[in-house]
């Protein structure tokens, strides 16, 4: 009779030493420095959550886990998008193990997004209450410093990982313009330009008169407090925080560049001027925003 199998010894590999491992091989295999900050930045919670619960050895994470954390993952006040973030990082994280290390391999699925009839857009009062909100006049840098990235989100429509590239020098008062740097397919870099609205003028530079950070010295619009650029989760968990505070229920950041899309093109009523405008390049994609495709 064979005998039952009641346990396996532990790798004798501690689950952050690998992760230091996965990293280095990404950034061997010439991953963009965006993605390794994402992998870095989204792994963090798991991290967190395997060393309150003392696991430490990867030959710990299983299915079991996994669940676990997801479970977890549902407790926490975050979007849809930002879970599947997460367990994206996750997923790349243990097939990199099932590779290199032996483990039994299983499968990461996802959280299905809740399906939507229409695309929503924050209404005319919740802009007034996100605009009135008390970040507006608070004295704190973080705050002030959410409270314009959010108007910056109203006035242009940008995408998060373009906003967190946007450098002080991008902001070209003098002729009007907005330079947007960010990647596009196939990990192609661009710098491209939109119109600097007006009303956007005004407000980034009271932001800079009150925040100092030109004269400081700082290279990026939007830094974190040690002047280095943000990480996108923490613009999406800062915006969500911001909207509690201004008693407007809290969405994903792309709500912003939907509710640009849609009162452009409410003012504008030319799908063609609001495309270019947005940097969109499929229509299909803008009809989508505006509902013109409900």
């Amino acid at each position: 009779m064979k005998r039952k199998i009641k346990n396996i010894e532990k790798s004798g590999v501690s689950i952050i030493n690998a992760f230091d491992s996965f990293i280095t091989s990404k950034i061997a295999e010439g991953r963009r420095d965006a993605t390794i900050r994402s992998y870095k930045g989204s792994i963090k919670d798991f991290l967190k959550f395997c060393d309150d619960k003392a696991y430490t050895d990867i030959s710990e994470i299983d299915k079991d886990l996994v669940e676990k954390y997801k479970l977890h993952l549902l407790d926490m006040e975050i979007a849809v998008e930002t879970r599947n973030t997460y367990l994206r990082t996750l997923k790349a994280f243990t097939s990199y193990l099932f590779e290199e290390e032996n483990l039994v391999p299983f499968k990461i699925k996802l959280f299905q997004a809740p399906a939507k009839d229409e695309v929503t857009v924050y209404s005319d009062e919740e802009i007034k209450q996100l605009l009135n909100c008390r970040y507006k006049t608070s004295k704190t840098f973080s705050e002030v410093r959410d409270y314009y990235m959010m108007i910056t989100f109203l006035l242009t429509g940008i995408r998060r990982g373009t906003l967190v590239n946007m450098l002080i020098e991008d902001v070209r008062f003098e002729e009007n313009l907005l330079i947007l740097r960010h990647i596009k397919r196939n990990n192609v870099f661009k710098i491209q330009q939109i119109p600097l609205n007006s009303d956007l003028k005004v407000a980034l530079r009271r932001y800079l008169k009150m925040t100092r950070l030109k004269e400081e010295g700082y290279e990026y619009l939007f830094p974190n407090v040690e002047g280095n650029m943000l990480h996108p989760d923490t613009v999406s968990k800062n915006m969500y925080e911001l909207c509690n505070v201004a008693g407007v229920k809290p969405r994903a950041c792309h709500e912003f560049r939907r509710t640009f899309a849609t009162k452009t093109y409410g003012t504008l009523e030319d799908t063609e001027k609001t495309r270019k405008l947005m940097l969109i390049s499929d229509v299909r994609v803008l009809r989508r925003y505006i509902n013109e495709d409900i």
